[in-house]
């Protein structure tokens, strides 16, 4: 510490020397070159996408995800490498005279495991990039994502707590508390005490006078407000999610998508065959069908940006809106002046409406009791105005006409 007092530490770090040494070893030593060829493959492909458009390879999320994977990967690789370089054959054999090196052989080794961790944890979070065509299993990773623009100011400020908190723990109890003998000691102190609770006993002993002031205010700060405020935003997120889902579950009812089976055959054409030549013809038109309805809504997608699309459709059905206007996409169309991205705009829905088969009209809402007597509170109070109108305008032809009473 600080003060010069000595804590005892010890580390003990384990490796296999011999990696390669049975048949299972061996199988699954060509397994990772297999595994490495393929690594190299894909590196180039994420490289061809960025070199084609740099700016929207760098915006997603999901790109920033396979670059942290892939270059996690090289270093795990790297790792491992220097780990099968080094001589190890040294350490078959005990020499009480001489001194071999085995901790950093050991540190190589666990350096390699844990960067495979990360990168087992980073491959699972890829999986729900594969899930988005599922509303319901996308629906965690749309709450966190949804959440993230309350969560990032709030860990800001939990953050800047954290080191408040810190600081003066080391100040008040670094000389005598192990666990707070350095900075980061406090703040990994500080962050598992949110879960398990702090030790009271020995910071009562360090400072006495300190320590009770000291923990109700973390106590105070750190379970009464910010857990309680970190489990708000998630709650209010999840509820905006859950509507969401629900109004565009239900905005996808009267569009049939085709059957996966369907989808394999489209693929996989030996999936046809043993059935009548009937049945072949009609499921080829189907197909046929099909592959020309997606060539078209692709090559519609490609005029527009389907992030902002997409972020658009997604405000509108959070709202309990599904229709969009000509007005919403024009400012997300090309064009020199106002009017001539609005003409665009309409060109697309029309385009679109065309290849996807839908046709281009306001959805019918179901109003509710509260609805409907709105709705006609404001007919009532139009025609109300109407009236009054076009008694005033008949005055001067029929003057003993008297106004009709707004009540």
């Amino acid at each position: 510490s600080v003060s010069g007092r000595i804590f005892a530490r010890v580390e003990l770090r384990s490796c296999r020397l011999f990696p390669y040494s049975t048949d299972m070893d061996m199988v699954r030593a060509v397994c990772e070159a297999i595994f490495a060829v393929f690594l190299v493959v894909y590196a180039f492909q994420e490289l061809r996408q960025f070199i084609n458009n740099p700016r929207k390879y760098i915006t997603s999320f999901w790109n920033m995800l396979e670059v942290v994977n892939l270059v996690l990967f090289g270093v795990a690789i790297s790792y491992w490498v220097a780990f099968m370089g080094m001589d190890r054959d040294v350490h078959k054999t005990r020499d009480m005279e001489n001194f071999r090196d085995l901790f950093t052989a050991a540190d190589i080794y666990e350096r390699a495991t844990v960067i495979g961790a990360i990168n087992v944890f980073c491959c699972f979070c890829k999986l729900f990039k594969y899930l988005e065509i599922y509303p319901q299993f996308q629906l965690l990773w749309d709450v966190l994502g949804h959440a993230m623009n309350a969560i990032l100011p709030f860990a800001i400020v939990m953050v800047l707590l954290v080191c408040a908190f810190a600081f003066s723990g080391f100040w008040l109890f670094g000389d005598t508390v192990a666990h707070f003998r350095h900075l980061l000691a406090c703040c990994t102190t500080l962050i598992i005490s949110l879960t398990d609770g702090l030790e009271y006993q020995p910071i009562k002993e360090a400072m006495p006078a300190a320590a009770p002031v000291w923990l109700v205010g973390w106590g105070v700060i750190s379970s009464l407000v910010a857990v309680n405020m970190f489990i708000a935003i998630l709650t209010q997120s999840y509820a905006h999610i859950q509507t969401r889902t629900n109004n565009l579950n239900k905005a996808q009812q009267d569009f049939e998508m085709p059957s996966w089976k369907m989808w394999f055959e489209s693929k996989i054409g030996f999936l046809r065959r043993g059935q009548s030549s009937a049945k072949t013809l009609v499921k080829s038109q189907q197909l046929s069908s099909m592959k020309s309805q997606a060539s078209g809504i692709r090559s519609c997608l490609k005029k527009v940006d389907e992030k902002a699309l997409w972020k658009l459709v997604l405000e509108n059905v959070a709202d309990g809106s599904f229709d969009i206007e000509a007005s919403d996409l024009a400012p997300h169309m090309s064009g020199a002046t106002p009017a001539e991205r609005l003409h665009n705009a309409r060109q697309w829905m029309t385009k679109f409406a065309a290849k996807s088969g839908t046709r281009l009209q306001r959805t019918v809402r179901e109003f509710s009791t509260v609805e409907e007597i709105r709705t006609l509170t404001m007919h009532v109070n139009r025609l109300e105005r109407e009236l009054i109108e076009l008694t005033r305008q008949l005055r001067p032809v029929a003057p003993s006409l008297r106004p009709p009473s707004p009540i």
